[in-house]
């Protein structure tokens, strides 16, 4: 977790008037961080997704193949959490 360069971006993003969506990704859901790491999100004042993209090995193997986890298998937690994401920034951008 690197809160710092994090709260760095999050500074530079509002400066320029941008809308922040945080996103926690390769994640292991059984963490103590995963609390810690939303209350830092919280203490930023900005929106994180729903959804916590795991550490899943398809995602490297999928990347070594030139394809997407999504391309790769059809059916796993690993597409569910990627469209349960794209579904949640969808409804961020309307």
């Amino acid at each position: 977790v690197d809160f710092w360069a994090t709260g760095a971006i999050v500074d530079i993003a509002k400066k320029a008037n941008k809308k922040i969506l945080v996103q926690i990704n390769r994640s292991n859901q059984r963490s103590k961080l995963i609390s810690k790491t939303n209350d830092f999100i919280k203490s930023l004042d900005i929106l994180s997704t729903k959804t916590i993209i795991g550490h899943r090995q398809i995602y490297a193997a999928s990347m070594g193949e030139g394809k997407t986890a999504v391309e790769k298998q059809k059916k796993s937690k690993a597409i569910e959490e990627i469209k349960q994401l794209s579904e949640q920034i969808l409804s961020e951008v309307k």
